[in-house]
């Protein structure tokens, strides 16, 4: 079973672990290069997947943002599936709503009118986010992108450690949530979830690997 202690802990098991995730939150701040913090967590993941968890040196920094652009496009191609939900339902949805004239005058009851577009959408976006750290787990094992789309593979590895795949899932969107309050926090707020997020990354990364390394296609 996923031991979310131990998830935590693993960054800090490493001596140099603070400044690792200085170097990671600072790169992350900054627009392409942090492709290259994307690629860092990439290869924490493939570590894990090969069974030496560890968070590897800040090295070879044209691999890693090689990486991170892989990742940045895999994660695209698999977020245009809801985004395509949203704009087409929202065309109809707005058509229709418009040509009868239902709200005009009254734009609170045409924002209701839309919840159940939004809660849609992130149904969608919430599958795809189920899915998508299996699929960059291919990814990092084969070094293959095309084994990222592989979603046959893809559904019988989660299938096989589906009750540890869900809790890591569901643990890191909680995370999430916890970051996204903490980036409200006035000035200084933003700043502290970049680090944040980025040593949540290396988490990910590294119970996502492990989770991989235990599957079965």
């Amino acid at each position: 079973m996923v031991d979310i202690g131990k998830a935590i802990e693993f960054p800090t098991k490493d001596k140099e672990w603070l400044t690792k995730i200085v170097v990671g939150g600072i790169l992350s701040i900054i627009p392409v290069i942090n492709f290259i913090a994307a690629g860092y967590e990439l290869k924490v993941m493939r570590n894990a997947i090969n069974k030496k968890p560890a968070m590897p040196r800040w090295e070879n920094f044209g691999g890693l943002f090689v990486d991170g652009l892989v990742v940045f496009i895999i994660s695209l191609i698999y977020m245009i599936v809801p985004i395509i939900v949203f704009v087409a339902t929202a065309a109809v949805w707005g058509l229709s709503l418009f040509s009868i004239g239902r709200f005009m005058g009254c734009p609170f009851a045409l924002v209701a009118a839309f919840l159940p577009l939004i809660a849609i959408t992130l149904v969608f976006a919430i599958i795809i986010g189920f899915i998508l750290p299996m699929a960059i787990a291919l990814y990092a094992s084969s070094k293959n992108v095309g084994k990222a789309f592989k979603f046959g593979e893809i559904l019988n590895r989660i299938k096989s450690v589906f009750g540890e795949y869900i809790v890591a899932y569901v643990f890191i969107l909680i995370l999430g949530i916890i970051i996204g309050a903490i980036a409200m926090i006035p000035y200084i707020g933003w700043i502290i979830a970049l680090f944040v997020t980025f040593y949540i990354g290396v988490v990910s990364s590294n119970l996502f690997g492990e989770l991989y390394a235990k599957s079965k296609a």
